[in-house]
């Protein structure tokens, strides 16, 4: 419990100097970004989630890139990223002392890490990474969108007030232990998190994870496999098209959209597995909603 007893005592921190009038909050503009998802040539150019995301700078500075421009988030600054937001993130300063904590809140799990600099890489890797399959996610990802509207209402008083709200439901969730009691290793909830990151980003493979977890693809294949009863790649699709299902129902990107958003390398290939995941066409299953 050390480690998550330091990353809550982090964001504890800020909660009781938010009084002090010390704690910037930013919130940017949400929206894709220039281009949207339309990434036809396989580029990557920074993820989204379809929940809030919790940024708190520790050291240094951290360059992120909006629709409205560019914010540099500097130490003791919070932002939070509103929900289908890109936002590619890169290092500022001394990269040796470079810092911050990252929360991201999601509908059955929610995840805490400090993001570190690592070689040559321009944005920060995870470090000290905290992950909980939980059903108590949603609560605290509907907690991060009233924090949103808040911040953009200007009610600093109330905003404190949830931001406090926001730590005790992080201590309920990451110190109370796994609800259903499994115990899973780092490497797989490391895999679980990332797939998360980067489930928009059409270089996810098994390979690409085993890469950044320093292990080989065999190796991660067996492990996920062996806790999770699951292939690893099976689980890449499944969590594409559980994403795919929730942007055609609840927003109003188009099928291309969200076939890019999803990770998969073409609208075409898109359509075949969703059909024969869910034995309808994206379209069919976009206007039945």
């Amino acid at each position: 419990m050390e480690r998550e007893q330091k990353l809550l005592q982090i964001v504890s921190n800020l909660g009781n100097r938010w009084e002090e009038e010390s704690v910037t909050l930013h919130v940017p503009s949400p929206g894709l970004g220039e281009g949207g998802f339309s990434t036809r040539r396989g580029e990557y150019t920074g993820h989204v989630h379809l929940f809030p995301e919790l940024f708190i700078q520790l050291n240094e500075e951290s360059l992120f890139s909006f629709r409205e421009g560019e914010y540099v988030l500097k130490p003791g600054h919070v932002l939070i990223v509103p929900p289908l937001t890109r936002h590619p993130e890169m290092i500022r300063g001394n990269r040796k002392e470079f810092r911050n904590l990252v929360v991201r809140m999601d509908r059955h799990n929610v995840s805490c890490h400090i993001g570190i600099a690592e070689g040559n890489r321009e944005s920060p890797r995870v470090s000290d990474l905290i992950f909980r399959f939980t059903r108590k996610g949603e609560r605290l990802a509907a907690l991060g969108n009233i924090m949103i509207d808040v911040c953009r209402r200007g009610d600093r008083t109330l905003l404190g007030d949830l931001f406090r709200t926001l730590v005790f439901y992080l201590g309920d969730i990451f110190l109370s232990g796994s609800e259903d009691g499994e115990k899973y290793s780092e490497k797989v909830l490391a895999a679980c998190s990332q797939i998360r990151v980067e489930l928009d980003n059409p270089r996810l493979t098994v390979h690409y994870l085993s890469g950044l977890l320093n292990c080989s693809p065999d190796y991660l294949s067996h492990l996920f496999h062996k806790e999770m009863g699951e292939k690893l790649s099976s689980y890449i699709n499944r969590e594409r098209i559980v994403r795919a299902r929730t942007l055609l129902a609840e927003t109003k990107l188009n099928c291309s959209e969200t076939a890019w958003a999803c990770g998969f390398s073409s609208p075409a290939y898109f359509n075949r597995i969703f059909k024969e995941k869910t034995g309808l066409t994206p379209r069919e299953y976009k206007n039945s909603h």
